[in-house]
């Protein structure tokens, strides 16, 4: 694997000089857009042949998006791709269990951490432990399995994914069970490389619809007496989103304006600690977001820690918090139709959280789990 790093000095001169030639040609993407970063520096050339790297006006996000259209068997023309995001190509890489390509799409010098939300010790450091964390994660996994996309909102400086793990099963593809969520990165300005990134997964262990209701009620007794005024409050002048406006509109425990923001047919899909639900429809996800907020303390809000906005899509970090004080943090995926949203997918951190040192002796629960 040619990484930056193992590159001598002859070598760092003939890529500047071929850095140089590209600019000097308009080959390489403007400032403002998402960086992408040489093939040939990141990956080994039996990586290389599997990706294509056909070039599309980076700053015309229409035609990037017409572009991926898959045709009608659900697959994308190999000669209408475009270039990939780094963390697309992150991916490829783990999918070929090539971890040190991994590793090399994550700054070197500018890395900042890497949070696992499965493990209390979750938050990884340095380039040589989330090389060890990956490698044991990817030997828990059926082999041959893979991660697949489900969406990915690619924005100028953060990228959001929602994705599944897939095996093959002979001639067929299979989801591995309990292996759907999320993840968000934060890349760096000059490299493009990713400089920070959290995931989190759906539960092992989830909550039945008896027991959610439960405790749903029984919370919102004890708040009973303390509930908000149900005039809400205005939407606050800062917002400037679809997504931000539906956050404050459930701080303001307004849900009609909450509601406006879905398409009518909308679905959303909810991983947390208390509720784990599928929603069709307006009136089922009003039911939902009347039992969330009264389960929780009228002064309860959700803070939007960061977002990246794609063309069809929107990926969000973001924390449940009282006071400054943080109860629980999560990722959420949206599609939209048109100008609204269009399905809804929250994933929380694991309430039960395990020790990274503990990942090797997964092995035959996760046999057992997985069914493999």
């Amino acid at each position: 694997l040619s990484r930056v790093e193992s590159i001598d000095k002859k070598k760092r001169k003939e890529i500047s000089e071929k850095t140089q030639e590209m600019t000097s040609q308009n080959k390489t993407p403007k400032a403002d857009t998402n960086k992408m970063i040489p093939t040939e520096i990141l990956f080994s050339n039996d990586i290389k042949e599997k990706i294509e790297m056909k070039s599309v006006p980076s700053d015309d996000t229409t035609e990037r998006a017409d572009a991926l259209e898959p045709d009608a068997k659900g697959k994308t023309p190999p000669n209408h791709r475009t270039s990939k995001s780094i963390v697309e190509l992150c991916y490829e890489a783990w999918n070929e269990r090539d971890m040190d390509a991994v590793v090399a799409c994550f700054e070197r010098t500018n890395f900042q951490s890497y949070h696992d939300t499965l493990y209390w010790d979750g938050n990884i450091t340095s380039r040589d432990a989330l090389k060890d964390h990956f490698t044991k994660q990817a030997n828990l996994l059926p082999g041959g399995s893979k991660i697949v996309v489900k969406n990915i909102a690619i924005d100028e400086k953060t990228v959001g994914t929602q994705w599944a793990v897939h095996s093959s099963n002979g001639s067929s593809e299979e989801e591995v069970p309990y292996t759907n969520g999320c993840s968000f990165y934060e890349l760096d300005e000059t490299t493009g490389l990713i400089t920070k990134g959290v995931r989190a997964s759906e539960m092992w262990l989830k909550p039945s619809a008896d027991i959610a209701n439960f405790l749903a009620a029984s919370a919102a007794n004890i708040w009973g007496s303390e509930k908000r005024s149900s005039r809400p409050k205005p939407i606050t002048a800062s917002v400037s989103s679809i997504i931000e406006r539906y956050f404050d509109s459930w701080n303001n425990r307004d849900f009609d304006s909450a509601l406006d923001c879905f398409v009518d047919d909308c679905v959303y899909q909810t991983e947390d600690p208390v509720f784990v639900n599928q929603i069709i429809g307006k009136d089922a996800l009003r039911k939902h977001l009347v039992q969330n907020a009264e389960s929780l303390p009228p002064a309860c809000c959700i803070v939007l820690d960061n977002i990246a906005l794609g063309d069809k899509t929107i990926g969000t970090t973001w924390h449940l918090e009282i006071n400054n004080f943080v109860l629980l943090s999560g990722l959420s995926m949206y599609t939209m139709d048109g100008p609204l949203l269009k399905t809804g997918y929250d994933v929380t951190e694991a309430p039960l959280k395990f020790p990274r040192s503990l990942l090797p002796s997964f092995s035959f629960p996760a046999k057992l789990l997985f069914g493999f």
